[in-house]
């Protein structure tokens, strides 16, 4: 049986939460992907063709936030007459309040990412790659309106800010 695009996305939505809670229940170790599926109802077999492991999952929570952020900062009617410094200030302050509400799962499965980053590169760099256009529109749309100067080392800019958002949610 085909299902349609929007139940695609709702059972790719609920195994995330399943797997937000049973993570932050059992830890990266004790959940399996068997319990998130449960949890998510959906078969054993077929949590497989939305995510691969249960590190995908982690991952594409971390996406999803991403894109939840983003979604806060349209929402706010002046964001484009923020400055600089408070366009980056919102955008944090609105991923660790999208945060929060997991702060648990955070804590677990972000210690249990940051080790094994090797091993899950795949699924870290469209979050990155995420991250740093979200970043980079900011940036530009700074020196289009002459709020900065065109920086030489913008790309630096945008690692370290990568590096700063990583070591924030890490000791937070």
């Amino acid at each position: 049986m085909k299902i349609s695009e929007d139940q695609k996305r709702e059972n790719r939505k609920k195994i995330i939460r399943s797997a937000v809670d049973a993570i932050t229940e059992k830890g990266m170790k004790g959940a399996t992907m068997r319990m998130i599926a449960r949890k998510a109802g959906v078969a054993d077999a077929t949590i497989y063709n939305y995510f691969p492991t249960k590190e995908a999952i982690v991952y594409a929570y971390y996406e999803a936030q991403l894109d939840a952020s983003v979604e806060r900062l349209r929402s706010i009617a002046d964001f484009n007459e923020f400055s600089l410094q408070e366009q980056l200030q919102a955008f944090f302050e609105t991923q660790f309040e999208l945060f929060l509400a997991d702060r648990e799962f955070v804590d677990v499965s972000f210690r249990a990412i940051t080790f094994s980053l090797t091993h899950d590169y795949q699924y870290l760099k469209p979050i990155r790659k995420r991250f740093f256009r979200i970043i980079s529109d900011l940036f530009e749309a700074a020196i289009e309106v002459g709020e900065i100067p065109d920086l030489v080392f913008l790309e630096l800019t945008y690692h370290f800010l990568w590096d700063y958002y990583v070591g924030l949610i890490f000791y937070w």
